[in-house]
């Protein structure tokens, strides 16, 4: 007997009823739809049954047929790509085998032969026939593949994607060591114990690849799955040009991978040269850091002076064989030293230029940064300075330093000299910095046709406004000495008050003075200005005035820029109405950043929100961050990487959102800093009862923070990345 074969069943009919079935609202005879169904796709088949299911759920024909498309489903899923999928489909036909069987029997068969087609054949009298164990035999091979697919192919695939996943993460631990070093040279110098363990992980997972894939290969030589791979391994012979893998492709037959263990054991060997190279570098480069030292004040006079610089080879030996070692602060503080050392002389030689007033600032800065600096060398030594140092190191730490206890004479020795001489600098600093930001304590007032301008601060109060006069209340000093006045005033007339801006001459003469007034959109009437913040920039002056709208109160900001003959060049309204604290121009972004808190001048008592944006030349905003504060703001300086935001705060919140609150009852200086792409990237909070109000930047390692009243004082200097310093309350 032959079974009757597919193609012999009139498809075509049998889809056309097997489609109009499903659209029809009652389900057409199973029977009528078989042929259809099993013509179709193996997912449209599914649906199809499925409904047959919920119709009748003791239907035995639906659940055989179910686990033959299941079947199929598994059949055809490839075992690495489509493993899931072929494991989801064999449960499925191992339930669907099962139901069948409970409701299978030959009654049920011989009853509804038509609904087991695909098992049927033609007796010799040209019947169609159907027996039960035909569909048994059927599921009893459809069971023993099954069963051993899940058997042998599961650890096969685990094998594989094991390999697969051990490389993939090897190769990103080498990504990450080449994204951080650009050359050898540079991970020499740096090589430390955190990179050597990722060199022991790159290895590992790199052995682990080659381990899983040769079980894999072990395995479906015992298993046929239709993959037949190999591995090429390739050295990594040029750094940065070898051993990327961009995309890894594990299904090729040939699978390309890079020799990582083998590179690691190279790297790790050129680490392991001998040592005594090192102990000859160590004396050479110490006895003429002696030497050098010895005569610098001689060489200096005689100008034959040059800075010695320790040898990079000797620092890149000894941070290869030990990265907590003594040596190494001691040979680099002398090197910092000697630079202090010549610092040193050209102070008391007068050599800092006395024209500039702040060439001194600049320079006593520095000098307080270099000595930190030095100092936190010499932390790092005495922190080194231990019995498993000193016996690694024993004869030159005997010859140079008379052991460990040598060592810490030198350090506290060097310690008090550079006290010493920081304190020494800091009080050359202090009447510098207080003078200029001080600067000429008479006050003075310039004539402009019948306007008297005061070159000096004052609060815009009823009683002074009411001399119809100006009332300074911004002043922006230029490098030509020429200044930017602005500030309030009233007109007796009208009774409005106006914000000014006027040019203030080196000469002491106002060449222009202008009143800005301003209207609400729609309304001709013109409104109250005050002068909130006034900047320099690069041909001019750019300031924000803000109005009120005397019934509705509404508020807005517009920003203006002045040319230095004191033509207006433009003006935006901008889209936040907080009361303006700070504003910057930067010429490097060619952007405008400003500081916006409350919603007046009055400080408002309670957490707000601090608002820091820039924007574009155009007055458009580029990124605005905001966190909240209970204080106020005095400063904002740029710096090469970012802006330093400076205040007091009685409650501020912190990066994470979480507020802190000052110890004192007066509120505590903070520092927050902001980098060019608006992140915060920095802060600082003081908790000192000590209120400051200015800041000022003379160079990036030199920004003083002050305060300014009865008794100036310096509270902070601090460095563009917000180290400290100096501080008056320590």
């Amino acid at each position: 007997m032959n079974q009757l074969s597919l193609n012999k069943i009139p498809l075509i009919i049998g889809l056309i009823l097997f489609c109009g079935a499903l659209n029809a609202q009652k389900l057409a005879k199973f029977k009528e739809v078989l042929p259809g169904i099993l013509g179709s796709d193996p997912a449209n088949a599914v649906a199809a049954l499925k409904k047959y299911q919920q119709d009748d759920p003791e239907k035995a024909s639906v659940y055989v047929q179910l686990s033959l498309v299941y079947y199929q489903r598994f059949a055809d899923s490839d075992p690495l790509v489509g493993y899931k999928r072929a494991i989801a489909n064999i449960k499925l036909a191992q339930e669907a085998q099962a139901m069948a069987k409970v409701y299978l029997n030959e009654k049920e068969v011989k009853r509804n032969e038509d609904e087991f087609l695909n098992f049927a054949y033609f007796d010799e009298k040209g019947r169609m026939q159907v027996e039960l164990d035909s569909i048994y035999n059927r599921f009893f091979v459809d069971s023993v593949k099954m069963a051993e697919y899940q058997a042998h192919v599961p650890p096969i695939y685990e094998a594989f994607t094991g390999s697969y996943m051990a490389y993939s993460r090897a190769n990103q631990v080498y990504t990450q060591i080449m994204g951080r070093y650009k050359t050898l040279k540079e991970l020499y110098l740096l090589y430390d114990e955190d990179i050597a363990k990722e060199f022991e992980s790159l290895k590992k997972e790199y052995l682990r690849a080659l381990e899983l894939f040769d079980s894999y290969q072990s395995l479906i030589e015992e298993y046929h799955i239709g993959y037949d791979q190999s591995m090429e391994i390739r050295d990594i012979e040029v750094y940065r040009l070898d051993g990327l893998s961009v995309e890894i492709n594990f299904l090729q037959e040939k699978i390309p991978i890079w020799n990582y263990a083998k590179w690691v054991d190279e790297i790790n060997g050129y680490v392991d040269k001998d040592i005594q190279y090192l102990r000859m570098l160590m004396v050479q480069n110490e006895k003429l850091l002696n030497t050098k030292l010895a005569r610098t004040p001689e060489d200096y006079m005689n100008k034959d002076f040059e800075l010695f610089k320790v040898s990079k080879e000797l620092l890149f030996n000894i941070r290869k064989y030990d990265l907590n070692s003594v040596v190494e602060p001691l040979f680099e503080y002398k090197s910092v030293n000697q630079k202090l050392l010549v610092e040193n002389l050209k102070q008391e030689n007068q050599a800092i230029e006395a024209s500039s007033k702040l060439n001194p600032i600049y320079n006593y800065g520095r000098m307080l940064y270099e000595i930190k600096r030095a100092d936190t060398i010499l932390n790092v030594a005495s922190r080194r300075n231990t019995k498993e140092s000193y016996e690694r190191y024993q004869e030159f730490i005997d010859q140079f330093y008379q052991g460990i206890q040598g060592v810490n004479s030198f350090v506290n020795n060097e310690r008090n000299k550079n006290q010493s001489a920081f304190n020494r600098y800091l009080e050359l600093l202090k009447p510098e910095v207080l003078r200029d930001v001080m600067g000429d304590s008479l006050k003075k007032e310039y004539s402009y046709k019948r306007k008297k301008i005061k070159d000096y601060v004052q609060m815009p109060t009823e009683e002074l406004l009411s001399t119809g006069q100006p009332i300074t209340t911004q002043i922006v000093e230029n490098i030509d000495g020429s200044q930017y006045l602005g500030g309030q005033v009233l007109d007796p007339q009208t009774g409005r008050v106006s914000a000014f801006v006027s040019r203030k001459e080196g000469n002491g003469r106002i060449s222009w003075y202008q009143e800005i007034n301003l209207s609400f959109e729609g309304e001709s009437d013109l409104t109250d200005t005050e002068m909130t913040v006034l900047n320099d920039e690069l041909s001019g002056c750019t300031f924000i005035v803000r109005s009120e709208h005397p019934e509705t109160k509404d508020v807005k900001n517009t920003l203006l820029a002045f040319s230095d003959q004191g033509e207006q060049l433009f003006g935006k309204i901008l889209e936040i109405n907080k009361y303006p604290r700070t504003l910057n121009f930067v010429e490097s972004l060619n952007s405008y950043v400003l500081v916006f808190y409350g919603d007046d001048r009055e400080v408002i008592g309670q957490l707000g929100d601090l608002t820091v944006t820039r924007l574009t030349s155009e007055g458009d905003v580029k990124w605005q961050q905001s966190r909240k504060l209970n204080g106020n703001v005095f400063g904002l300086v740029s710096t090469e990487d970012g802006f330093i935001l400076a205040g007091n705060y009685k409650q501020i919140a912190n990066k994470d959102g979480s507020v802190v609150s000052s110890t004192s009852s007066l509120g505590s200086t903070y520092l927050l800093k902001v980098n060019h792409s608006g992140d915060w990237a920095k802060e600082r909070f003081f908790s000192d009862e000590s209120i400051s109000n200015q800041m000022r930047k003379y160079g990036d390692h030199c920004i003083p923070i002050l305060s300014i009243g009865d008794q100036p004082n310096i509270n902070y200097i601090v460095t563009k990345d917000l180290d400290l310093v100096s501080s008056s309350f320590d």
